[in-house]
């Protein structure tokens, strides 16, 4: 995640500990309520296995993306 977050900015562009740390606690929490919300979807579908197609939907429906 450091990487990337270094990557999207300016090289002038210093971004502080805590800032980095923040953004990695989103970007798990976001993970976490995705594949929360994935699995909703898959069982609503009788199905065991999460497929890109619930994650797709999961996005659209629950988590109110509608442009993926």
């Amino acid at each position: 995640m450091f990487k990337i977050i270094k990557e999207m900015l300016p090289p002038d562009v210093r971004v502080a500990r805590d800032a980095q740390d923040l953004l990695v606690e989103c970007c798990v929490e976001f993970i976490n309520l995705l594949s929360s919300e994935s699995n909703e979807v898959c069982s609503r579908e009788d199905k065991k296995t999460i497929a890109p197609e619930h994650v797709l939907r999961a996005l659209q429906l629950c988590l109110s993306f509608p442009e993926y």
